[in-house]
């Protein structure tokens, strides 16, 4: 009788050695059977961290745009259309805070879906950015704490992220 006719013994599904049907490890080639035995347990629990710190950079991203818009026009700053040294400043502050502002929309479905780690952390870092740069409005400050919030979130459930 070979010896996993007895019962007592099984394969290893790497090294095709007999090892004790209670082994946890396989002594031959060390193959963890421990994963297989605990089933669910070995599975991480999605938190809802990400999709929040998605939509929280994608409206960061959004308010940004809207802010940007406001910039380059000058509307609330008193510039307006005056030729000066400061509406020149504003127009291209206002500019970088319009791509990035498209970047953090465009990508925070990432996040949302837990893919592409780096992705959702730079849209987090562009959502908040240039607001914390500038910060010459109120909507530009409350964007850059809110994307703020949302990189945090990201970071936080890093390990939740397939990439």
């Amino acid at each position: 009788m070979s010896p996993d006719e007895s019962g007592l013994t099984r394969v290893c599904v790497t090294c095709n050695k007999h090892i004790q049907n209670d082994a946890n490890v396989c002594p031959n080639c060390g193959h963890d059977y421990r994963p297989i035995m605990m089933g669910q347990a070995w599975e991480q629990e999605e938190t809802p961290l990400p999709p929040i710190g998605g939509a929280l950079i994608g409206l960061a991203g959004v308010t940004q745009i809207v802010s940007s818009i406001l910039l380059i026009f000058g509307v609330g700053l008193g510039i307006g259309s005056e030729a000066s040294d400061y509406s020149a400043y504003y127009i291209g502050m206002g500019i970088a805070a319009l791509v990035a502002g498209a970047f953090a929309t465009l990508v925070c479905p990432f996040a949302m879906t837990r893919r592409r780690l780096v992705m959702s952390l730079a849209a987090g870092l562009a959502a908040m950015g240039v607001g914390t740069i500038v910060a010459s409005t109120l909507l530009q400050v409350a964007s850059a704490w809110v994307g703020l919030v949302g990189l945090l979130l990201i970071a936080l459930a890093r390990d939740e992220f397939i990439d």
